[in-house]
């Protein structure tokens, strides 16, 4: 599953074993102030301020302020299913990964190139991060 849902897009399904792009599935935010934090994404989102991602793989350029990406994740099996979430733009300072159910955090981490290969949850030139999806609906979070 590589990145990139409001109402408007479909959310990605565990159980496709397709390695794709899903910037269609997402939906995304570009920060103009401040730093938000994930519940003041979470609010823009809920108040309609996420546009939906138009091309399969979503790209702001070198320079862009800060992104924030937001896609569910639909696991319509009776058992739990371990995935990888792949964001293969390896030039990126800072990527914060947040994995929520019912609209509390159960996993996040921080991923960038300033940040050596021994702290990174897998061995890859890109941003990697394993995670296991329980049956039912997960929303994930990129900034």
């Amino acid at each position: 599953m590589l990145v990139g849902a409001s109402a408007l897009a479909a959310s990605v399904s565990v159980l496709a074993d397709d390695p794709s792009a899903i910037g269609r599935s997402t939906a995304f935010f570009q920060e103009t102030g401040g730093r938000l934090t994930l519940a003041e994404a979470a609010a823009a989102r809920h108040g309609g301020k996420f546009l939906p991602g138009t091309s399969q793989v979503l790209n702001f350029g070198i320079g862009a302020k800060p992104v924030w990406i937001y896609f569910a994740v639909n696991n319509p099996s009776n058992a739990p299913v371990p995935r990888r979430l792949s964001i293969e733009t390896a030039w990126l300072d800072r990527v914060d990964v947040y994995v929520r159910r019912y609209d509390h955090t159960i996993a996040k981490a921080q991923l960038g190139d300033r940040l050596p290969y021994s702290q990174r949850p897998l061995a890859s030139r890109y941003f990697v991060v394993p995670q296991v999806f329980d049956p039912g609906l997960s929303e994930v979070y990129l900034r």
